[in-house]
C-alpha cells in the first residue's frame, strides 16, 4: 500500500499513517475473504488471504510500536459493513488497490529497507517488504481468477480503472517529503519514487 508522506510530517506522524494503513489491511483483508468466498473463489487463494492478514496484524503491532516511539498517534480503524458487491466491482478494487497500489508499495518498503537511516525502521522494513512482495502476487493471483470469470467489457472497465488509478499515483507521489522522514524512514524523494514507480511498470510488462 502507498502512503504520501507530507512535507510538514513529523517521523511520529508519518509512521502514524502507516500504522494505521496497516491496520485498515486486517479489515481489508477479513473482508475481501468473505466476499471472495461468496463468489466461489478456490481454496488456496481463501488461505493465501487468511495468511496476509496475519501478516498485517504483526506489521500494524510494529509500526504502532514505532510509531508511539516517536510520539505518533495512530488513529482507530473504522470500516462500515457493506453488501458484497458483484465480481467486477471486487476485481476493479483488487486490480488498483492490490495490483498497483500493493505492488509500488512493497518496491517503497525495500527501498526503505535499504535506506532508512532509522535502523528500527529499516529492520521492520525488511520484513514487511517481504510480505508486502508476496500481498501483491496474491492480488495479481486472484486478479488472473477473477479476470478469467468476467467478459470483455468488463475487462475493458478494469483496464481503465487501473489507468485511471495508475495516473492518480503518479500525481500523488509528486510531493517531496519532508527531509527528517525522508532520511530517518528512507522515503523516496518525488525523482526516486518516479524511478521507482516507472521501474515498477517495465517489469510488470516483461512478466506479462
Amino acid at each position: 500500500a502507498v502512503v504520501a508522506a507530507s512535507p510538514e510530517d513529523t517521523l511520529g506522524e508519518f509512521l502514524a499513517k502507516l500504522a494505521y494503513l496497516e491496520a485498515a489491511s486486517v479489515h481489508a483483508f477479513l473482508r475481501l475473504e468473505a466476499e471472495l468466498a461468496h463468489h466461489g473463489a478456490p481454496a488456496h487463494l481463501l488461505k493465501r488471504i487468511r495468511r496476509a492478514r496475519r501478516d498485517e496484524v504483526r506489521h500494524a503491532a510494529t509500526m504502532t510500536r514505532l510509531a508511539a516511539e516517536h510520539s505518533g498517534v495512530v488513529p482507530a480503524v473504522e470500516m462500515p459493513s457493506r453488501p458484497v458487491p458483484n465480481l467486477e466491482e471486487i476485481a476493479r478494487e483488487n486490480r488498483v488497490e492490490g495490483c498497483l497500489r500493493e505492488t509500488y508499495g512493497a518496491a517503497v518498503g525495500a527501498f526503505q529497507a535499504a535506506r532508512a537511516e532509522d535502523r528500527a525502521i529499516a529492520a521492520a522494513m525488511v520484513s514487511i517488504a517481504r510480505d508486502e512482495a508476496a500481498h501483491a502476487e496474491l492480488s495479481w493471483a486472484i486478479d488472473a481468477w477473477a479476470t478469467g470469470l468476467l467478459d470483455g467489457a468488463a475487462r475493458e472497465r478494469l483496464a481503465a480503472a487501473y489507468d485511471t488509478a495508475l495516473a492518480e499515483l503518479r500525481q500523488e507521489i509528486e510531493v517531496e517529503p519532508g527531509k527528517t522522514v525522508a532520511t530517518r524512514a528512507g522515503i523516496p524523494t518525488a525523482a526516486q519514487a518516479s524511478a521507482l514507480l516507472e521501474g515498477m511498470l517495465t517489469v510488470l510488462a516483461t512478466a506479462a
